[in-house]
């Protein structure tokens, strides 16, 4: 009910490529990241 009614909201740090996926686990692994990182698997 609460994502439903807007209340709830996803923090996105950063998205990357999968080219990018050790940029990507240093980020998480510094525990710097200020919300949710995206690895990208193929794009749309």
């Amino acid at each position: 009910k609460l994502i439903e009614a807007g209340q709830v909201k996803t923090v996105i740090d950063s998205v990357h490529p999968l080219e990018n996926l050790v940029e990507a686990m240093k980020i998480c692994m510094s525990h710097r990241a200020k919300g949710k990182i995206i690895i990208e698997v193929a794009k749309e």
